[in-house]
C-alpha cells in the first residue's frame, strides 16, 4: 500500500508539471501573479524520493542515468605502417677465406753410401799393379804395387760428398787421387803393417752418373788400396 501511494503521488506531481507547461500564454501572467503553493509530497520509499528532484518552479527533473559499470570502448583504427614490417632477410655470410697451408720444402733424399772394391773386375788396373789376397781386407783382396787403379762408381745424385779410401801400409807413404778429369790431390798415409786396414777421407763435388776415381803415385811407392766409398 505504501508503494502504491508513492506512485500515485509521483503521478500527480508529473501531471501538475505537464499542465503548467501546457498552460496558455494568457494564463501565464495570471499564474505569475498568483503562484500556486509548491506541493511537497514526502515519499515514504527512499528510492522513489531519490528518483525525482524538484526545481525552483516546482517542475521535477529526472536524475542522470547511472553509468554503465563496464563501458564499451571502441578501439581507434591503427594507422598503417609507413614501411614494411617484414624483417630484413639475414645476410648470408660469404665464403670464409682459408689461409693457404704453409709450403714445406721436401727434405732431400738421404744419400746411400756407395762402395767399390779396388779389385773389382770392372775397374782399370795398370802400371804393374795386381790383385792380392788379404784376410783383413773387405772382400778378401786388395790391389798392390801401384802403378794405377781406376775405380768406377755409379752415383744417383750429384752433390758435395765425402770420399773415403781404405788402404794398408807398413809406414809413411803418399797417394794421388783424381776424380774424372779434375787435377789430382796428394794425400799422406801411414800404417803399421800390410794386415791393418786404415782410412783417409776428403770432400769433393761429385756429379751424378758414372764417376771414375783414379788412385796412383808416379814418383814413389803408394799404399795398397782395399776399396773406395762415396757417402
Amino acid at each position: 500500500m505504501a508503494g502504491a501511494a508513492a506512485l500515485a503521488s509521483l503521478g500527480a506531481v508529473v501531471l501538475v508539471g505537464a499542465v503548467r507547461f501546457e498552460r496558455p500564454a494568457g494564463e501565464t501572467a495570471a499564474a505569475q501573479r498568483s503562484p500556486e503553493p509548491a506541493v511537497s509530497h514526502a515519499s515514504p520509499h527512499p528510492s522513489a524520493s531519490a528518483a525525482v528532484t524538484a526545481t525552483p518552479t516546482g517542475v521535477p527533473t529526472p536524475t542522470a542515468a547511472p553509468t554503465t559499470p563496464h563501458s564499451l570502448v571502441t578501439p581507434s583504427p591503427r594507422a598503417p605502417a609507413t614501411g614494411s614490417s617484414r624483417p630484413a632477410p639475414a645476410s648470408t655470410p660469404g665464403p670464409t677465406a682459408t689461409a693457404p697451408a704453409p709450403r714445406t720444402s721436401a727434405a732431400p733424399a738421404r744419400f746411400t753410401p756407395i762402395s767399390v772394391q779396388a779389385e773389382h773386375p770392372d775397374n782399370t788396373i795398370a802400371g804393374g799393379a795386381r790383385v792380392t789376397a788379404c784376410a783383413t781386407c773387405d772382400g778378401g783382396a786388395r790391389v798392390r804395387y801401384l802403378g794405377k787403379v781406376v775405380v768406377y762408381l755409379d752415383v744417383p745424385t750429384g752433390g758435395t760428398r765425402t770420399v773415403t779410401v781404405t788402404y794398408e801400409a807398413d809406414g809413411h807413404r803418399e797417394i794421388k787421387v783424381a776424380i774424372n778429369s779434375a787435377a789430382p790431390r796428394t794425400f799422406e798415409t801411414s800404417g803399421t803393417g800390410w794386415d791393418v786396414p786404415r782410412t783417409f777421407r776428403f770432400t769433393a763435388a761429385i756429379p751424378a752418373g758414372r764417376v771414375a776415381i783414379a788412385l796412383y803415385n808416379d814418383t814413389s811407392s803408394p799404399p795398397d788400396v782395399d776399396k773406395v766409398t762415396i757417402s
